[in-house]
């Protein structure tokens, strides 16, 4: 078999062409390697940052459900006083219609109504305290249901950015597999042409 001049230069562009083909895809793959290793780098960071978020979620979460029973329990506490709450407010009501506690029993007898004004007396500081105290319990239990409705906003807030890291990291996931099949695709193309 001999060749023809022709033939010879066929080749020689053929060769020429391959190895410029192959140049390029040399390239294509160093490009599509350091896309990857892009993609994995961006992959890895997001991975570890969805991981702090899902911490973060577990920790408000339980934040959330330890101020949940708080709030709960001074509920409670504060139905389970409401009898003696509500005498404690009539109790102040009287105090406050500024009648003399004289006059709170019957005119008719002098001795009871002395007791009354002394018992009276000895009851307001009581009374006055009881009355602060619920008051900073109700103040206690609206700044814990506040807090409740925070921690629930936090919770929600981090509960949509973990949902979005995770499509990002879905999204970069696909990102890699498709280059990673461009790559593959390149290298049987450059593989099918060495043969011929």
């Amino acid at each position: 078999d001999s060749f023809s001049r022709a033939d010879l230069d066929r080749l020689e562009k053929n060769k020429a062409r391959y190895e410029a083909e192959a140049r390029a895809l040399r390239q294509n793959a160093r490009d599509a390697e350091r896309a990857l290793s892009r993609l994995t780098d961006r992959s890895i960071a997001i991975a570890q940052e969805s991981r702090r978020q899902e911490q973060r979620a577990a920790e408000t979460e339980t934040r959330l459900a330890t101020l949940e029973a708080e709030a709960e329990e001074k509920q409670a506490a504060l139905t389970r006083d409401r009898a003696a709450l509500e005498d404690l407010m009539a109790a102040l009501m009287i105090l406050s219609s500024r009648q003399p506690p004289a006059l709170a029993v019957h005119p008719d007898n002098a001795g009871d109504a002395a007791r009354a004004a002394l018992l009276m007396a000895e009851i307001t500081p009581e009374l006055t305290a009881r009355a602060d105290a619920f008051a900073r319990d109700l103040e206690a239990l609206n700044a814990l249901r506040v807090e409740v409705e925070t921690e629930r906003a936090s919770l929600s807030a981090s509960q949509e950015d973990l949902y979005l890291r995770r499509l990002e990291i879905d999204a970069l996931t696909a990102e890699q597999r498709k280059v990673w099949r461009e790559f593959d695709q390149q290298a049987a193309q450059l593989e099918a042409r060495s043969k011929r």
